[in-house]
C-alpha cells in the first residue's frame, strides 16, 4: 500500500536495495552476546 501524499525530493534517484548493513566492532560484540543469551534462555 502506498501513501498518495508522499513525494520524493527532486534529486531523489531510486536504486536497487542491496541489504548490506555494516556494524561497528562493539555492535557486533553486543549482537553475539545477545544471541548467546537468547540461546541460553537468560532473561534479566
Amino acid at each position: 500500500m502506498t501513501d498518495p501524499t508522499f513525494e520524493n525530493a527532486a534529486g531523489f534517484e531510486p536504486v536497487e536495495v542491496a541489504g548490506n548493513v555494516r556494524l561497528g566492532r562493539l555492535e557486533t560484540m553486543y549482537e553475539e552476546l545477545f544471541a548467546e543469551a537468547l540461546e541460553d534462555g537468560v532473561e534479566a
